[in-house]
């Protein structure tokens, strides 16, 4: 039991040694781990010490110097004093030839470091890689090569290294916090590490060897992108780059534009000396406003046209010989369309916001024409206003008779030319034209006569006429060249050649035939009338209510056609009859006395005032004198007659006799005593109406009163009247006034038994 009790303090002391081996070994992994951590951060000076022997390099310790205002380069510095500078720039103004950056290492808290001088030879750039706060690098123009030291700067936002000589660009891939990279002028052709940066909004790579941009297709929040001068062919991965500003490709392989057509944030796209020929994707880029497409194979501009935001056109050295769809973009500023093939710049007379059109050095090269002693040549170098461009030099002693050129050569010559020059430094117009000749053996002479008037040409026997361009002439088709004036043979100019002869080809015509539409309110016919000839006149047209006045070149207004003397035009015609609005006679009979109004067709007639007559009640106005329909002034219209409207009465009926009225004989009811009931005669109006006019009902509605006597014809008289008792009332007139004594009686008697009952009450 002792034994085994020593053992377990032995075991227990064992363990206790272990715990202390432990916690000594883990301590010092620990010291080993925090030691090499040290070593990565930024360097520390222990004691003041000439800013010379800090930074070795005099240069830079001039810079250092002047940042912290220190009389001389050997002045000691402290690492206080060091950790107080932020940031260095310095240019060639400042200081350049600066070869190294040693001492660096000693600016823990630096964010920006701008080292920008052409002569300046750093390589080496170790002292940066414990400078953890660096946000913003620049050592454009040295010869840095090794960009490891910068690795672990997670920090930064900004590197511009351009003109450097840098091939691997591996040690950036983790620097996910940056914004803004150059690259210019180095020797990158791998831009794979780039591929995670997505916080890129800026990149050069301007003058590399990069021909695969595929890295950058996940970089969408791009803005601007410069890739100039590199290997590039495909432009595939910038389709999803919507946030592009700004994208500058010049002097690549470029031939297709369509991965760009969705980039519609684009103000300003360089694409100058590639391989374009077509540049249909970019009609819908309507924000942009600087767009570069000199030295390619352009010739088609209309998709251009659409651009309407554009300020700045740059499109030189190109295939382009007609600028006129350019002519409404009113924002353009500069046009530069110079070494082209342009020959007329008119169309830009009023563009008021264009300031420099450049279009010198075009070179014109015309069609090949035959050699011919006696060369003519048309001028057609027409400068902005309009105005044909004299010729300046005229090679082979040529001369110009406006408007042609014209050249006397003896022998063959290969090509002729002119130059020409108009304009100043703001509007230029110059350049050359260039006419090409095809040596032939011997020329016969082929004059082209259109009604008279002829034109010529030379040519060699056996060899197809160029055709001339078609005649016009108004009213008349084209039919063909002929050997005579009519009649004759057609001549064939895809197959037929030139005789050993002069020869001369006529222009023959057949009338155009055109339509004369005949439109009668919206109905038409037509006739097919030959040019100059008459039309042949149709019977005149009738319209109710209306008289028809002529046929119009317009549907109202416009010009007569007089049918005798006017002959068809070259077009076709619509000729509208016209009518004028009748006027009719409405005539208002009142028992035979008349008023009348004019009034035109399909109008509405003035209601008069309604008429009178005694004894009777007017009922309205009719179409007949007894009977007929009633005429409604506000929705009956004037037919195409006149009309007449007779006034209607009804006869008023007699009051009736009131019970105890007494007659001038004494009895009660009328004056012969018979009580004045209206008869079933004087019940009917003087003409009698139809059953459902106004004087029926009113008749009917009168049977349906008690009759009134009337006094006189004033109504206000009736009304008196019968607010009295009728006379003859007399008795009915004490009985009521005997009622109402008796009730004030009564009336009285109740409420002095209810005042009596009251005082008893109390």
């Amino acid at each position: 039991m002792r034994e085994r009790g020593r053992l377990l303090m032995k075991a227990k002391k064992y363990l206790q040694r272990l715990f202390v081996a432990l916690t000594i070994i883990i301590g010092i992994n620990v010291w080993i781990g925090t030691s090499g951590e040290t070593e990565v951060k930024a360097a520390n000076i222990t004691q003041p010490t000439p800013i010379n022997q800090v930074f070795p390099d005099a240069n830079l310790a001039e810079v250092i110097q002047r940042i912290l205002q220190k009389p001389n380069v050997s002045a000691p510095v402290t690492q206080d004093e060091l950790n107080a500078v932020e940031k260095i720039n310095a240019n060639s103004w400042i200081c350049d030839n600066i070869a190294s950056i040693e001492g660096v290492q000693y600016l823990n808290n630096l964010t920006e470091l701008q080292l920008v001088a052409t002569n300046n030879s750093i390589s080496d750039l170790r002292p940066l890689s414990g400078l953890i706060n660096l946000k913003d690098i620049d050592l454009s123009n040295n010869q840095i090569s090794d960009l490891s030291p910068l690795s672990n700067l997670s920090n930064l936002n900004k590197l511009d290294f351009k003109g450097n000589q840098i091939k691997d660009l591996s040690q950036l891939s983790g620097l996910i916090n940056l914004t803004s990279l150059n690259l210019s002028n180095n020797q990158v052709s791998d831009i794979t590490p780039l591929s995670d940066l997505i916080k890129l909004t800026s990149l050069s790579v301007i003058n590399n060897k990069v021909g695969d941009i595929s890295p950058l297709s996940h970089l969408t929040n791009l803005t601007n992108l410069e890739m100039n001068t590199n290997q590039i062919n495909d432009l595939s991965a910038l389709s999803g780059l919507v946030s592009l500003v700004s994208l500058e490709l010049t002097e690549n392989q470029i031939n297709d534009l369509t991965p760009l057509s969705g980039l519609t944030n684009l103000a300003t796209l360089s694409i100058n000396q590639n391989k374009l020929s077509s540049i249909g994707p970019l009609s819908s880029l309507t924000n942009l406003k600087d767009l570069n497409l000199e030295a390619n194979k352009i010739s088609d501009i209309n998709p251009l046209s659409d651009l309407i935001n554009l300020t700045s056109l740059l499109i030189s050295g190109n295939e382009i010989s007609d600028i006129s769809s350019l002519s409404g973009l009113n924002n353009l500023w500069v046009l530069d369309v110079r070494h082209n093939q342009i020959n007329d710049i008119s169309s830009f007379n009023s563009s008021k916001n264009l300031y420099f059109l450049w279009a010198a050095g075009q070179t014109i090269v015309n069609k090949p024409v035959n050699y011919q002693k006696n060369l003519v040549l048309p001028n057609n170098i027409i400068d902005r206003t309009g105005t044909l461009v004299s010729p300046d030099v005229i090679s082979d002693n040529g001369s110009y008779t406006s408007p042609d050129i014209i050249w006397d050569l003896p022998d063959y010559k290969k090509q002729v030319s002119y130059t020409f020059e108009n304009g100043d430094d703001y509007f230029q117009l110059s350049g050359t034209v260039v006419q090409p000749l095809i040596e032939v053996p011997v020329s016969y002479k082929v004059v082209f006569d259109v009604e008279g008037a002829q034109t010529s040409e030379t040519t060699a026997k056996d060899t197809l006429l160029t055709p001339p361009a078609n005649p016009v002439k108004e009213g008349y088709t084209f039919t063909g060249w002929y050997d005579e004036k009519t009649g004759g043979t057609e001549w064939d100019f895809a197959t037929d050649k030139m005789p050993a002869k002069d020869i001369t080809l006529y222009a023959q015509f057949s009338e155009n035939p055109y339509t004369a539409t005949l439109d009668v309110e919206g109905e038409t016919t037509s006739q097919t009338v030959a040019y100059q000839n008459l039309v042949q006149a149709p019977t005149d047209p009738t319209k109710e209510g209306y008289t028809f006045i002529g046929w119009y070149d317009e549907k109202t207004g416009g010009t007569e056609w007089d049918f005798e003397t006017d002959k068809m035009p070259a077009k076709d015609i619509t000729l509208y009859a016209q009518f004028s609005e009748n006027p009719y006679t409405a005539t208002l009979d009142v028992e035979g006395e008349t008023t009348s109004q004019t009034v035109a067709y399909q109008n509405l007639v003035q209601a008069p005032t309604d008429p009178t007559k005694e004894g009777y009640t007017f009922i309205g106005w009719y179409d007949e004198k007894t009977g007929g329909t009633e005429w409604d002034f506000a929705t009956d219209k004037m037919p195409a007659k006149d009309i007449t409207l007779y006034a209607q009465f009804s006869k008023n009926s007699s009051d009736e006799g009131t019970p105890g009225d007494k007659g001038q004989d004494g009895e009660t009811g009328g004056k012969d005593g018979t009580t004045d009931k209206p008869t079933e005669s004087d019940l009917q109006p003087v003409d009698k109406p139809t059953n459902n006019s106004p004087q029926l009902k009113d008749t009917q509605s009168t049977l349906s009163v008690k009759a009134k006597h009337v006094s006189g014809s004033k109504e206000q008289g009736a009304k008196e009247k019968s607010s009295l008792p009728a006379t003859g009332d007399d008795s009915s007139f004490t009985l009521y006034l005997q009622a109402i004594g008796v009730l004030f009686l009564v009336a009285f008697f109740w409420i002095s038994h209810k005042r009596k009952k009251v005082r008893n009450e109390k």
